[in-house]
């Protein structure tokens, strides 16, 4: 609705009393003369009462928006379609740098907070603004990031295979990308083959393609917003040489007779490792020793029972880790009975 604004200044019956002489012989005659002013002053402005609605239109109707998303407004201005309008936009108040366009679109590049109004103005024909716009509350948001871990963690041997993980939580909708490092320091996509299997939220390296230095990372996608998660940490794969396991002998020197001994076999770093016990005879040579009434298996340590020791025998012992690599054997102990 234009509103017309007039202010009127009359003034009225202003009398100018002018002397006006006329010698008539000794007489002289006065005339009043009566001047009447009148100013009119018309002052013309115009606004209308609409006030104009901010709508999001990119990410449609969403309010929550993620860094990276591109985010178009909207003013739109009720009752006044067809008319040639330039608008202002704001945000917390601030004139933002714009096209003048009915639509603002800008690239959420952190996080933030912040109020967006908007105005239009109307400059051909009868000048006319609008109130500014109610606000429009907008949060940006991080993407969420995946943890990338990996089994075995390090350090991984030579021979072994490699699992990692990637997760997010919620975990809802999402499939994940696997990047591998090359030589040239660039990120390169790692597909499924011969050499890698992806399943769900896994990547599996073959034992072959596993090389010390080698970096990897992951992210996440999914068919709604936000449609890809941030790229997780990256994990450098550290590769050693497969180790030998160290066997020692309690009681150190010659053992009694029917006195029991006890062999432990280590393997640092400890984690993950599981260790087999051989026996050499002399009638077949390297044997497996395994629980019996003759042995008892616990852990990292055999214990042979007193009636079980003899002159003579030699034990070694092995590692075995998540039941595919194995170690080298340990040097073998040869047991000595004093009588």
């Amino acid at each position: 609705m234009l509103k017309l604004h007039c202010a009127c200044l009359e003034v009225m019956s202003v009398e100018h009393r002018a002397q006006s002489v006329s010698h008539y012989g000794d007489s002289m005659e006065f005339r009043s003369l009566s001047v009447i002013l009148s100013l009119t002053v018309l002052m013309l402005s115009g606004h209308t009462d609409d006030q104009p609605v901010v709508k999001i239109k990119e990410p449609s109707d969403q309010k929550e928006i993620f860094i990276g998303e591109t985010v178009t407004l909207m003013c739109e201005i009720k009752g006044e379609e067809g008319r040639v309008w330039t608008y202002s936009w704001y945000k917390n108040g601030n004139v933002q740098p714009s096209e003048e366009q009915s639509e603002y679109t800008f690239k959420a590049t952190e996080i933030d907070t912040a109020e967006f109004t908007c105005k239009g103005t109307r400059t051909q024909g009868d000048p006319m603004s609008t109130k500014n716009s109610g606000p429009v509350k907008l949060s940006v948001s991080d993407k969420p990031k995946p943890t990338l871990t990996v089994d075995p963690e390090s350090p991984v041997f030579s021979g072994e295979s490699v699992t990692l993980k990637c997760e997010i939580n919620p975990r809802d909708g999402w499939t994940y990308q696997w990047y591998k490092q090359n030589k040239q320091s660039r990120w390169t996509a790692v597909p499924q083959s011969e050499y890698y299997t992806v399943n769900r939220d896994t990547l599996t390296i073959r034992e072959d393609a596993v090389i010390n230095g080698d970096q990897y990372q992951c992210r996440g996608e999914r068919r709604y917003r936000p449609t890809s998660s941030q790229y997780s940490d990256s994990v450098t794969l550290t590769v050693k040489v497969v180790p030998r396991a160290t066997l020692t002998v309690e009681p150190e020197s010659s053992v009694f007779t029917a006195e029991s001994v006890t062999l432990k076999c280590e393997i640092n770093p400890r984690d993950g490792w599981t260790y087999q016990w051989y026996k050499q005879n002399k009638q077949s040579g390297w044997t497996a020793v395994s629980q019996s009434v003759n042995y008892t298996v616990n852990r990292d340590t055999l214990t042979i029972r007193g009636d079980a020791v003899i002159d003579g025998d030699q034990y070694r012992c092995r590692g075995v880790r998540r039941g595919m690599l194995k170690s080298h054997y340990s040097n073998s102990v040869t047991l000595i009975m004093k009588v």
